[in-house]
This record gives structure tokens, sequence and C-alpha cells, in this order.
């Protein structure tokens, strides 16, 4: 996955690693590993992140160059399960051909379409990837559902 863009967002909006850490409320240290790739954003921070630049998420994972966000609902892990749920059923993928196809076990997409348990910020990125699904139609904060791609 590429952040290039989170670093580009912070800049662009003339903000420090420390003062973006502290809105999202993580340590510098664990911000900078985002921001350079070593380590994988949480959803619910990826999130956030895309809510203080008032952005996209499929914007700042470099999916899309649309930047501009229609709206910046709360966060639920019901939504992003219904969601699954949906992109199951319109692909027409039994549960256990989404999480073969995913790489993780049945129970755990099982308990993320049931608003148990947010995907990872992975799993949510290879459906994208893979169905063309707007991570931000995913997550509630679009109505958009397909990937707004660019030329």
């Amino acid at each position: 996955m590429n952040f290039e863009r989170i670093r580009d967002m912070r800049e662009e909006h003339d903000f420090s690693q420390a003062f973006v850490a502290n809105k999202i409320g993580v340590k510098r240290g664990t911000y900078a590993s985002w921001e350079c790739g070593s380590d994988m954003i949480p959803l619910s921070k990826l999130v956030l992140l895309a809510n203080l630049y008032s952005c996209r998420i499929d914007y700042l994972l470099n999916l899309t160059n649309v930047k501009k966000i229609e709206t910046i609902p709360v966060f639920d892990k019901s939504i992003v399960g219904n969601k699954l749920k949906e992109i199951r059923s319109l692909e027409q993928l039994s549960l256990r051909k989404m999480a073969e196809f995913l790489s993780i076990d049945h129970t755990t997409l099982s308990k993320n379409e049931n608003g148990l348990s947010f995907p990872t910020t992975y799993t949510i990125y290879e459906i994208s990837q893979k169905f063309h699904y707007s991570i931000d139609w995913i997550t509630g904060r679009t109505n958009q559902k397909k990937l707004l791609i660019t030329q």
C-alpha cells in the first residue's frame, strides 16, 4: 500500500507529525511509521486522518485522484459490516469464498460483517482493489459506491 499521500496531506496543511499524531490519538513514532509505510494504519485511525483533512480515504491510499468528500459521519462497525455483506452479495460470493480470497478466517469475516469487529485496513484495501468499491463508501463516508477513477 502506498502511504505517500498521507505525508503529502500533512505537509500541505503545514502540520507536524506530532500535531497529527496528537489529533488522532497516537504517539508520534507510531504515526511516523505509518507515514513511511513500515506499519499498517488501523482503519479507525485512517478514518480519523481522512476526517482531519476532509478528504477521501480512497485519495489517501492512492485509489483515486478525487480528494473531496461530501460528508464526515460517525465511523461505526455495523455500517462497515453491512457494506461488507452487501459487497459479498453483489459479487455472489459465499462467506468462505470471500474469506479465502482475502486470506482470512471465515469466522473473522463473519465477525466483521456482523459488526463485532472492524476489518483490517489491508482487508478493506484488498476488497477495494479487487472489486472497485470505494473505501469511503464501505466506511459510510459517501454514497458513491464505486471508486471514482480519474485520469
